[in-house]
């Protein structure tokens, strides 16, 4: 056997009776690494394609295994003829039967030998493409969280909080929330945040929101939903608009962003009674 070229083994293997038994799967491999996969002469003797010159000694010393456990492992090999044995008093000749089904014969690369068993043309070619397939899915799940990070300082890191590190925690949260409403969401909910005088903080109003808050499963709806976005009918140097304040937030909060607003009202009010007495 020249020790040039391989084998491919098909999938199909994992199914065989004897893929589990350690041993017996050594010596069929090593059979089929071993076997001609041309005609080829030995000392006058013609050693066929898918066979090949061997003792059972010289086996053992070549997978480590004892004499008895590789004639162990040949019998049960034999015994659901897998391949058979022509023994004379100085070598073995070892016989892979079917090794055509099992191997195509390939001239085109070193002879190559493929484990294709039962397997077509068509089906192989199937199974490409189906593996292309989910190649192209895979690409389409991989998250660059680096990117997320940065794009999130980029946008919001003047107002709230930077982000040093993606910890496991916000991986998972940021692969939930791209599983139920797709990558260009995120980008959305960032957006719409830098946006946001409330969610910004820059109307004073609240300021503890941070990247943690905006990746949680009710917050990133409430974002989308437009919840926090600026009240386009309110005006610059009047009376600010009233946000939405977040549910999580406790009553007491609630009513001191309240009293804020309503103090604000009457401060404006003041400011107009004044100015009619004038």
């Amino acid at each position: 056997m020249a020790n040039t070229g391989y084998i491919k083994i098909h999938r199909k293997i994992c199914e065989w009776e004897w893929y589990t038994n350690p041993n017996v799967m050594r010596v069929f491999i090593h059979c089929l690494i071993k076997a001609n996969h041309t005609d080829k002469k030995w000392r006058g003797v013609m050693i066929e394609r898918g066979s090949f010159v061997t003792s059972y000694s010289n086996l053992g010393k070549e997978l480590r295994l004892t004499v008895q456990n590789i004639r162990t492992s040949i019998n049960k090999l034999k015994s659901t003829n897998e391949l058979t044995v022509k023994t004379t008093n100085k070598y073995s000749i070892i016989y892979i039967k079917n090794y055509d089904d099992y191997q195509e014969n390939n001239t085109q690369v070193n002879n190559q030998l493929t484990f294709n068993q039962q397997s077509t043309n068509n089906q192989l070619t199937t199974t490409k493409n189906d593996k292309n397939d989910k190649n192209e899915k895979n690409d389409k799940n991989i998250v660059d969280y680096e990117k997320i990070k940065d794009y999130y300082n980029k946008i919001c890191g003047e107002d709230l909080k930077k982000i040093k590190y993606i910890t496991d925690t916000r991986k998972k949260n940021i692969k939930k929330r791209i599983e139920q409403h797709g990558k260009e969401s995120l980008k959305i909910v960032i957006d719409k945040t830098h946006a946001s005088d409330f969610l910004s903080g820059r109307n004073g109003k609240w300021t503890s929101c941070g990247f943690d808050w905006i990746i949680k499963k009710e917050n990133y709806i409430k974002i989308l939903e437009g919840t926090y976005d600026n009240n386009p009918n309110a005006k610059n140097n009047n009376i600010r608009h009233q946000e939405t304040v977040p549910g999580w937030m406790s009553s007491h909060q609630s009513n001191e962003v309240q009293k804020q607003d309503e103090e604000e009202v009457d401060l404006e009010e003041l400011r107009k009674d004044l100015q009619s007495f004038k």
